[in-house]
C-alpha cells in the first residue's frame, strides 16, 4: 500500500484547492509545517477541515497569536473565504512589525505601481528621490510622495526584511480589496461600531448598480458621488460606467480611507494621467458647496457617527438628496427602521416631498455583528412626481442570505406612503391589499381610542418569590392565604383560555408593576398576549389576575359589545391589517387603538355574539357532537362562519 502519510508541495495545493503562492505565505507564517518540502498529509487533512466547516480554530490560534483579539475582519467582504487565513496573516505581520496601515499603504502602492509599469524598479535605490522621469504619470509620483511623507521617522516599514516581505515575498491574494481588508481588520471593532462605519460586501455594491444604472453601459459625462467612500468600493464600481475618472467624486472624513480609495482610481485608470477627485473632507458640513452637482449619489452611509449621533444616515439621506441634481438618482444602504420608525418621520417626510422612490429593497440582516436589518432605498429627486406621488414603487425581497436574488416583489403607489398617518414606507403591503385594507374605514366606525380601559399585566420583580407552578405542590408557600391564580401570555389562545399553569402570592405593595385591582377583577375582561406575531384575544369570565405576559383590554365601544370586539379582534382581516401595518412582534396598544371598528346594527350584534357563545362552548368542550373529530370541524365551521360574516360587514365580500 502506497505510504500517504507525506505529499509534496503540489499534492498539497491541489487538495487544499489553493494556489501554490497561498500555500507557501501559509507555510510562511506557520499555518501550516513544511518538513524537507513536504507536508504531512494529516497537517493538510485537519486544515482543508477547518476551512470548510468555518471554524479553523488551530489557524485563528497560529495566525492570531500577537493580533489583537479586539480587531474586526469581516467575513463578508472576503470574495473568496479561505482568503481569510492570508489576511489575517498579513495583519498579524503589521501588528508584530508595529507598522501602520499607511505603512502599508505604502508598500502596497507601490509593488502595484511596479506591477503596472508606472515606476520602474531599477531606480528603486533612489526612490525617496522622486525623480519626475523615474515615474510613468504624475499622478503616480504626487500620490506616492504624499504617503511617504505621511511615514513617521522611527517606522520600520524600511528594515530590509519588511520592506521585502510587502513588496516581493508575500504573495496577495486576487480579486480581492486587501487594502479595505486590512483597513478594517485593524481598526478595533468597538471603533468600527462607535463610528457606524461597516464596510460593503462587493455583491451588494454590484447590486446597487447594476438596480440604478441597469443596462446603461457608457454614462461617460454623467458625474458619480460617494459622499463617505471608505475605501472606495463604490468609486471603483462606477469606473465600469465612465472612461471619464474625472466623472467620479469621492468623499470620506478619514484620511486612511481617501488614500486607499484615491489608489484604486489610480489602479483602475492606469492609462490616465489625472488626479482623482476623492477628498478628505466632512460631506455633511460642506454639502452647499456640492448642491444640485451629481447625476448619481451611490453609497452605504454610516448609520451613527464618532461624535456618538445616533442614526447619521438621516443626515446622508437629506444630503443625497441636496446634492443630486433634478433627476438625478441616488441609491442608499439604509436600516430598515427609516421605514416605520417614529424619529424617522421627517427624514420620510423629505424623501416623499422631493423624490420619486423607484425602489425599496429587503435584505434582512446582512453586516457582521449588526443586528438592524437593511434596505436599499432607491429613487430619483423628482419635485414634480413627488407631489403627484401617482408613481408605482417596487418592493423587492431578498430572503436568501446566502446570495442578493429577488425572491419576490410587488408594487405600491408611492401616495399610500404619504397618505399614512406616520408616513410610513408600508414594504409589506401591495396595491391590492390597501385597496382591500381602505375597506374597512368605509363604514362608519369607532375606535378603541379613548373608547376602552387598559391594564398591564404584573411585574413582581422576583418571580421565583413570587410565582408558583401549579403542578408543583411542594413549591407553594406554607401560608396561601394571597395565593391566586394568574393568566401568562402561554394560556392565551384565540378565544380561549388553556388550563392556568401557575399561581401568585398576590402581595401588590411589593410588586414592581400592578394595574388597578378593579381592572384584573372585572367579570368580563379581554385579556391579550402582549409579545406575539398575531393578535390573540381571549374572553376572561372569572376575574383572574395576569402577568406581564398577558395584558388587559375592557372595551366601551358605542354600538359593540365585549364578545363582538373580541370577534373582530381576533379576525384574520385585522389581523392581516395589523401585521402589515405595524410590522412588530409586539401588540401595543397605540397600534391597537388604530383599528376601525364598524358601528353594528342590533341584528349584526346578535349574529356575532351567537357564533362567538358557539365557539367559546366548543373550545370548552360542550356540543351536541360528543365525538373529538366532529368537534374540531364544528369549531372550524363556526370559525370560518364569523370570520366571513366579518369581512361582509366590512364591505369585502
Amino acid at each position: 500500500m502506497k505510504d500517504f502519510k507525506f505529499i509534496s508541495k503540489r499534492r498539497a495545493a491541489e487538495f487544499l484547492e489553493v494556489s501554490l503562492g497561498t500555500l507557501r505565505n501559509w507555510t510562511r507564517y506557520g499555518i501550516i509545517e513544511e518538513v524537507d518540502g513536504k507536508y504531512l498529509f494529516s497537517d493538510i487533512e485537519e486544515l482543508y477541515g477547518g476551512i470548510c466547516n468555518g471554524s479553523i480554530d488551530r489557524l485563528k490560534s497560529r495566525a492570531n497569536k500577537n493580533f489583537n483579539s479586539t480587531s474586526f475582519l469581516p467575513e463578508e467582504y472576503l470574495v473568496n473565504k479561505n482568503n481569510k487565513v492570508i489576511i489575517l496573516a498579513l495583519v498579524t505581520f503589521l501588528v508584530n512589525n508595529g507598522l501602520s496601515f499607511n505603512d502599508f499603504l505604502f508598500c502596497f502602492a507601490l509593488k502595484s505601481f511596479i506591477d503596472s509599469g508606472d515606476f520602474d524598479e531599477s531606480y528603486m535605490d533612489s526612490l525617496i528621490v522622486f525623480e519626475p522621469s523615474h515615474f510613468k504619470r504624475k499622478c503616480v509620483r504626487a500620490y506616492l510622495f504624499e504617503l511617504f511623507n505621511e511615514i513617521e521617522e522611527d517606522s520600520s516599514v524600511f528594515e530590509y526584511e519588511v520592506f521585502n516581505f510587502l513588496l516581493k515575498k508575500f504573495v496577495y491574494p486576487e480579486k480581492e480589496d486587501v487594502v479595505g481588508l486590512v483597513y478594517q481588520s485593524l481598526l478595533k471593532q468597538g471603533e468600527k461600531a462607535k463610528s457606524g462605519a461597516y464596510y460593503t460586501p462587493k455583491e451588494i455594491v454590484d447590486f446597487q448598480l447594476g438596480e440604478l444604472l441597469g443596462g446603461e453601459a457608457d454614462l461617460t459625462g454623467k458625474s458619480f458621488v460617494d459622499p463617505c467612500c471608505g475605501c472606495g468600493q463604490y468609486l471603483k464600481g462606477f469606473s465600469r460606467f465612465t472612461k471619464n475618472p474625472t466623472d467620479i467624486y469621492g468623499f470620506d472624513i478619514d484620511k486612511n480611507s481617501v488614500m486607499a480609495s484615491r489608489l484604486m482610481l489610480l489602479l483602475e485608470y492606469r492609462d490616465i494621467d489625472f488626479t482623482p477627485n476623492i477628498f478628505n473632507i466632512n460631506s455633511i458640513n460642506n454639502s452647499k458647496n456640492f448642491s444640485g452637482t451629481f447625476d448619481y449619489v451611490i453609497t452605504n452611509p454610516p448609520w451613527s457617527s464618532r461624535l456618538g449621533k445616533q442614526d447619521i444616515f438621516s443626515d446622508f439621506v437629506k444630503l443625497s438628496i441636496e446634492m443630486l441634481d433634478e433627476k438625478g438618482k441616488f441609491s442608499l444602504v439604509l436600516p430598515d427602521s427609516l421605514t416605520n420608525v417614529k424619529k424617522h418621520l421627517e427624514t420620510r417626510k423629505i424623501i416623499l416631498q422631493n423624490c420619486k422612490i423607484i425602489s425599496i429593497a429587503i435584505l434582512g440582516r446582512r453586516f457582521k455583528n449588526v443586528l438592524s436589518k437593511v434596505i436599499i432605498l432607491d429613487a430619483e429627486k423628482n419635485l414634480t412626481v413627488a407631489k403627484k406621488s401617482t408613481n408605482n414603487i417596487k418592493i423587492k425581497k431578498l430572503e436568501n442570505k446566502k446570495s442578493l436574488e429577488v425572491t419576490d416583489s410587488h408594487k405600491i403607489k408611492q401616495s399610500h406612503f404619504k397618505n399614512e398617518k406616520s408616513l410610513n414606507f408600508l414594504t409589506n403591503i401591495s396595491n391590492r391589499e390597501l385597496e382591500n385594507f381602505s375597506k374597512l374605514f368605509q363604514r362608519e366606525y369607532s375606535t378603541l381610542k379613548n373608547n376602552a380601559e387598559w391594564g398591564l399585566g404584573i411585574v413582581t420583580g422576583d418571580n421565583k418569590k413570587y410565582i408558583f407552578k401549579n403542578s408543583d405542590k411542594n413549591s407553594l408557600p406554607k401560608n396561601r392565604k394571597n395565593l391566586q391564580q394568574i393568566i401568562t401570555g402561554k394560556e392565551i389562545k384565540k378565544y380561549k383560555i388553556l388550563p392556568l399553569q401557575k399561581s401568585i402570592n398576590f402581595l401588590p405593595g411589593k410588586f414592581q408593576q400592578v394595574a388597578s385591582l378593579e381592572l384584573y377583577k372585572n367579570p368580563q375582561k379581554l385579556v391579550y398576549k402582549f409579545i406575539s406575531s398575531d393578535l390573540t384575544f381571549a374572553l376572561d369570565t372569572h376575574s383572574t389576575l395576569t402577568l406581564n405576559s398577558a395584558n388587559i383590554l375592557i372595551p366601551k365601544l358605542p354600538h359593540q359589545t365585549t364578545k363582538t370586539t373580541l370577534a373582530f379582534l381576533n379576525s384574520q382581516i385585522l389581523n392581516d391589517f395589523y401585521k402589515k401595518n405595524f410590522s412588530t412582534i409586539k401588540i401595543l396598544r397605540s397600534n391597537l387603538e388604530q383599528l376601525p371598528f364598524p358601528k353594528l346594527s342590533k341584528s349584526e350584534i346578535a349574529s356575532i355574539e351567537k357564533l362567538v357563545d358557539s365557539i367559546l362552548a366548543l373550545e370548552d368542550g360542550n356540543s351536541k357532537n360528543s365525538e373529538k373529530e366532529n368537534l374540531k370541524t364544528e369549531l372550524e365551521d363556526r370559525k370560518v362562519e364569523l370570520e366571513n360574516l366579518i369581512r361582509k360587514i366590512y364591505g369585502l365580500i
